[in-house]
């Protein structure tokens, strides 16, 4: 993705958006390059929403389970790093955020095993 595109500091508009939304295919082609095939499902999937709210229609286990713990990981990432638009949130507001949003855009189970992992020192 263009650096001008992701610190720009207000809202994309909505070819800048399309571009941003294609992020997670080119990701996947990336890691796939970079001899982590195995990896490139998950990535690919990874803005899939178990509610069936994503990208594509899919819902609950259609998507991988690989991809649904991906999209928590990846969604406690975002959270917790600075970007332009916004600050970081601290670690106990994006768990807080990740926990009411568990069910309908993340998995119950994998959001219950990403916080053990937390927890755990992961």
């Amino acid at each position: 993705m263009p650096s001008q595109l992701l610190d720009k500091p207000t809202r994309p508009s909505g070819r800048e958006l399309r571009l941003l939304r294609a992020h997670s295919t080119y990701s996947a082609q990336l890691v796939s390059e970079h001899g982590l095939s195995w990896l490139a499902a998950a990535v690919a999937s990874i803005h899939e929403r178990v509610d069936g709210a994503g990208y594509r229609p899919m819902r609950g286990s259609e998507i991988s389970l690989s991809s649904r713990l991906v999209a928590v990981c990846d969604a406690y990432d975002a959270m917790t790093s600075h970007r332009s638009y916004r600050r970081a949130l601290t670690s106990t507001q994006a768990i807080r955020e990740i926990c009411r949003c568990a069910g309908r855009q993340f998995d119950a189970a994998c959001v219950a095993s990403f916080i053990a992992a937390l927890a755990g020192g992961y």
